[in-house]
């Protein structure tokens, strides 16, 4: 019979895997959208071609990952049921099979990729300083070769991810990321706020929402991903059979957070190189600075350096 605690983590995963399933058809639809988007925007071929491949790189690893839990899962309640040890046996099994190795160096991949795009933009919104982003860089790196450290453990014969060093180094590595993500969103949003609060009084409120407002602060962030990341790792360290909820949720985050900037940079609302060093206006009327234009990839229209702004507001 199935004891309480195994009960539980059988229980835990199959939920996860429902919510991972829906995870990733949200991502799919956020993929479609993104290569829809890139189609009919008007950038450099160059750059089309490099988010065309980074989000299909980040679907495949999902795509893997999600294929792996759901065999896993099939083999485990299905074919193995009435195999001695029962489903969590052929679930522990299953952590050193190839398919399962595969998918571990997937979602490493994609950890990596979402890593190396939040570095990118943390960069981008401070204004290129090299010392916002070295400390994150580093952790970033550390934590990337403490993943595969984990997976090397957990494809050794015998050897699981749930247990001793494959565990620990497991532990270790989502730690580093969770470490990493946190400091980037709040060095993100810090340095949104603070723009929002120096720039309020010269550009028009459309312009500033743009940037900082709640939705899009916490997609330029990465915000869901860091909140996602934190509960993961303390279930982890707190051995909690509700982990197996979280792993696919916070993979299924580790793909969408990243493809969300890159649908917002598509759009046109990300922060761009000229977000605020220059903006664009419509229309300028006495008495004020109205209909607000923003700085997109597809803008044509003229553009006002900051100064001349707090040149005009002055005079206004």
């Amino acid at each position: 019979m199935t004891s309480p605690v195994n009960f539980g983590i059988e229980r835990s995963l199959y939920i996860g895997n429902t919510l991972s399933s829906g995870l990733y058809v949200l991502a799919a639809c956020v993929y479609g959208q993104i290569l829809s988007r890139l189609r009919s925007t008007r950038c450099a071929r160059r750059t089309k071609l490099f988010y065309s491949v980074y989000c299909t790189c980040l679907m495949f690893c999902l795509t893997v990952g999600t294929v792996d839990a759901l065999y896993t899962a099939e083999k485990a309640w299905i074919e193995d049921r009435n195999n001695p040890g029962g489903p969590l046996a052929s679930l522990m099994e299953s952590q050193s099979n190839w398919l399962h190795t595969f998918s571990s160096v997937c979602i490493i991949l994609a950890d990596a990729l979402n890593n190396g795009l939040m570095v990118q933009r943390c960069y981008l919104v401070w204004s290129y300083s090299i010392w916002i982003v070295s400390i994150p860089f580093l952790i970033a790196l550390t934590s990337f070769v403490m993943s595969l450290l984990m997976t090397v453990q957990s494809a050794s014969p015998d050897t699981t991810i749930y247990k001793g060093a494959a565990l620990r180094d497991g532990v270790v590595w989502i730690a580093l990321t969770t470490v990493f993500n946190v400091l980037i969103t709040g060095a993100i949003c810090l340095r949104l706020i603070l723009t929002c609060r120096q720039y309020r009084d010269i550009l028009p409120a459309e312009s500033i929402k743009t940037y900082t407002s709640v939705m899009s602060v916490m997609v330029e962030s990465s915000l869901p991903f860091s909140a996602v990341s934190l509960v993961y790792i303390g279930l982890l360290v707190a051995n909690s059979p509700v982990e197996g909820t979280f792993s696919g949720i916070w993979a299924n985050a580790c793909v969408l957070s990243p493809m969300l900037i890159i649908l917002k940079i598509c759009k046109g609302s990300a922060w761009s190189r000229s977000a605020m060093s220059n903006v664009t206006l419509t229309t300028m009327i006495p008495g004020g600075l109205t209909t607000p234009g923003h700085t997109l990839m597809t803008c044509q229209e003229q553009e006002l350096n900051l100064e001349d702004m707090r040149t005009l507001h002055s005079q206004v």
